[in-house]
């Protein structure tokens, strides 16, 4: 791949793991731990981030939060979500916001790669 993933992710085995993968795989990262932190690190970067992986569960701000501030500051941007906690409600409500796909977690290096390119290529 190519092109540059934003991870955020409180838990920071998935954070690690998952820019681990992203790297090898030929993207670039960045990477927060929180939705605030990822605010910040997106209104100065969104213009190179060409994907942002958000989790849905996080302290300080949820990702469903984070998603509607991420398009505040770029509504073209592309989010990928991913969760081993989801309710179909859920989901419907950030199709609607405008989501890319939904990766469950725990997650492998080939579902990750696959979550990723269809998310580009949409």
């Amino acid at each position: 791949g190519s092109g540059c993933i934003f991870v955020v992710d409180d838990e920071p085995a998935m954070r690690i793991s998952s820019a681990a993968i992203l790297e090898d795989l030929g993207y670039t990262t960045l990477s927060a731990e929180n939705g605030r932190q990822a605010i910040a690190i997106y209104q100065e970067k969104h213009a190179v981030i060409d994907l942002v992986i958000l989790d849905m569960i996080m302290p300080q701000m949820n990702g469903k939060d984070c998603l509607v501030e991420l398009k505040k500051i770029n509504p073209e941007g592309r989010v990928l979500f991913a969760s081993g906690f989801t309710q179909g409600d859920d989901l419907l409500d950030l199709e609607t916001i405008g989501i890319k796909g939904f990766l469950r977690k725990p997650f492998h290096r080939v579902a990750l790669s696959q979550a990723v390119h269809d998310a580009l290529l949409n």
